[in-house]
């Protein structure tokens, strides 16, 4: 598991430190988004696109970015 994890840090580039720092930071702003989905839920109208947006950008940061080309891309406009 240890060396696992080692190789997973070179392929993103990222100290031990630095990569908790973003995963930690990744978790707290889907916290977030819990009580927006929620409300959204019962009032569709409201935060049509806020929940969708930040998860687009959480994936494009940590799957799309040039310095780590061997993890997965996704497609948005997929079905």
């Amino acid at each position: 598991m240890i060396q696992q994890s080692r190789l997973h840090l070179r392929s993103v580039n990222e100290t031990w430190r630095e990569h908790m720092v973003k995963a930690l930071g990744y978790a707290l702003t889907l916290q977030r988004l819990v009580p927006l989905l929620i409300i959204h839920s019962l009032i569709p109208s409201l935060f049509t696109c806020t929940a969708s947006n930040t998860m687009k950008g959480i994936l494009e940061d940590r799957c799309c970015s040039d310095n780590n080309k061997e993890q997965m891309e996704f497609n948005f406009d997929a079905n």
